[in-house]
């Protein structure tokens, strides 16, 4: 008996352990790179580039700043799974993780229109990188 309550202890703080972790990891699970498949670009509920020659340099956000991607649009669900592309250009998806999911926020682009950040998403096996509408992601945190 002595041993089961050494035990249940420590199986609850592994537990505690995990589900602190969900809000970071949780969602970043049935997150994937999607390189090399053809996935269609999916039309955006916002306005775009209507010039796709003028655009900001990239600039760098620094060590550890994070972000939520949120497919939320005006209070609306727009997208369940948030899309990240190949620039702001928007030739190919590069990836797609559920709303929720939290990045590391890499890069800043000032665009005439719509601005991107460049994240890099958590996977089960490492991480992919792309570039997410600024709509769509939301707390970005310094640390």
């Amino acid at each position: 008996m002595a041993g089961m309550r050494i035990m249940t202890p420590i199986v609850t703080l592994a537990f505690a352990a995990v589900f602190a972790l969900a809000p970071i990891g949780a969602a970043a699970g049935a997150a994937r790179s999607t390189v090399g498949e053809a996935i269609p670009v999916p039309a955006l509920p916002f306005a775009s580039h209507n010039d796709p020659s003028l655009c900001g340099i990239p600039q760098p956000m620094g060590d550890g700043v994070t972000g939520i991607l949120d497919g939320h649009y005006h209070g609306k669900l727009a997208e369940a799974t948030v899309y990240l592309y190949d620039s702001h250009l928007r030739n190919a998806v590069t990836g797609e993780a559920p709303t929720g999911t939290r990045v590391q926020v890499l890069y800043y682009q000032s665009n005439p229109t719509l601005d991107y950040y460049m994240v890099r998403v958590p996977t089960a096996t490492g991480s992919f990188e792309g570039w997410v509408p600024a709509p769509f992601l939301k707390d970005i945190a310094t640390p």
